[in-house]
């Protein structure tokens, strides 16, 4: 008895050999009412070839293009974080010197309130005590005591204390003038320029018992126009001049507390 023919029995061995990849399976195409079997294309053509590595050629690019960016984008972060990290020293360091400014301002004005507290204190002291008092026999440039005991000592004091003067120190030849009292064992010599401010003006007080020099206490801190030119005693205080073309100052010379306010 003839068995009937089944195509199973061809595509078996078919499917065998597909599977080791020797051959491609047909693909079935439908026509009309009948069913054909035709054979698929085995390898591709040089076209597509070409094509996938083209494909190929363009992927890599792009993989590489990509990791370049990547990398680019990395190092202009890492440079914009150092920026950052040097930015951020810089501002603290700035803050840190702000501070240091405002803590020396603030030491400043404390030692300016504490001064004019003193100035007060001194201007209270003059007005409601009576200072000592003696005469000054005495008055004139200074060779008009070289002829006294102890004005070999005040030149030695004069020339070891160092006194800044214009660009150089204080000397005898700075001298404007002085007074000396033997009752009070002192003698008190203005250094004075005219016109210059009060870097260039200094009252020295000489103790003859001490040996000492001692600069005068300016109750206001400092003078535009400074006396340069003695006065006449009155009581517990000398009068002095000071003159800048024509203009004049008053002052009051405390000599017993080494005191020089404006009149």
């Amino acid at each position: 008895m003839n068995k009937p023919f089944s195509y199973g029995v061809l595509l078996f061995p078919l499917l065998l050999l597909s599977a080791c990849g020797g051959i491609d399976l047909p693909s079935e195409e439908k026509k009309g009412d009948t069913t054909l079997i035709s054979e698929a294309p085995s390898g591709t053509s040089p076209e597509t070839e070409n094509k996938a590595e083209g494909d190929k050629t363009t992927s890599l690019k792009a993989n590489e293009d990509g990791a370049t960016g990547i990398l680019q984008c990395l190092t202009e972060k890492e440079r914009i974080s150092e920026a950052l990290d040097i930015n951020t020293k810089e501002l603290e360091k700035c803050l840190e010197d702000k501070k240091g400014v405002s803590r020396r301002i603030e030491a400043l004005t404390s030692r300016e309130t504490e001064t004019e507290k003193f100035q007060k204190f001194v201007k209270y002291y003059l007005e409601n005590t009576k200072p000592s008092e003696y005469p000054f026999p005495k008055c004139g440039q200074p060779q008009l005591f070289k002829g006294e005991s102890w004005y070999v000592d005040f030149e030695a004091a004069l020339h070891n204390a160092a006194i800044p003067f214009g660009r150089e120190t204080i000397s005898v030849e700075n001298l404007t003038g002085g007074c000396y009292s033997s009752d009070g064992k002192m003698a008190f010599f203005l250094g004075a320029q005219d016109g210059q401010g009060t870097y260039d003006f200094h009252l020295l007080k000489y103790n003859l018992e001490g040996k000492t020099l001692e600069e005068a206490f300016l109750v206001d801190g400092k003078c535009d126009i400074c006396p340069t030119k003695l006065g006449k005693r009155n009581g517990p205080f000398l009068s002095l001049q000071g003159q800048e073309g024509a203009n004049q100052v008053e002052y009051e010379y405390y000599y017993a507390d080494n005191i020089l306010q404006k009149k």
